[in-house]
């Protein structure tokens, strides 16, 4: 039987990062919500889901995990950045994944991640304004 695996990073409430591993990202995303997921999580609730990778191997998404987790946290904004394509792919919410996103790279001051994801933010909004502001660091 064919499993596959998901490496995925939490944006919590106080804005810090959480990356993990599972089989189901919907079911354990819901875990950490409610407190039953990580050590991590409990003190530190998740907001959102930021990105998911899918791997097809438990040892992939592993040595995912472990790499992600020794990056700091500037590195890993960049690595989430750097493989948004990954967000696409997973199956929903990607419009507000990319808007956490990008206000984790204007808090970080990222100009050029900013300005490309407001262009591409833009682009999917519905409405010819702009939905953001310009303001950039």
């Amino acid at each position: 039987m064919d499993k596959n695996f998901f490496v995925y990073i939490l944006l919590t409430e106080n804005n810090k990062l959480y990356c993990g591993y599972t089989n189901n990202v919907e079911k354990r995303y819901h875990l950490h919500k409610i407190g039953k997921g990580a050590k991590f999580t409990r003190a530190n609730k998740p907001k959102s889901i930021l990105f998911v990778k899918k791997c097809s191997t438990k040892s992939e998404a592993l040595k995912l995990e472990y790499f992600i987790k020794q990056l700091d946290r500037s590195k890993k904004l960049k690595y989430i950045y750097n493989h948004q394509f990954e967000i696409r792919k997973y199956r929903h919410d990607t419009k507000n994944r990319l808007t956490g996103l990008l206000a984790l790279l204007e808090d970080e001051c990222y100009e050029d991640a900013i300005l490309s994801l407001k262009k591409e933010l833009n682009l999917m909004n519905e409405t010819s304004g702009n939905i953001f502001n310009n303001n950039i660091c």
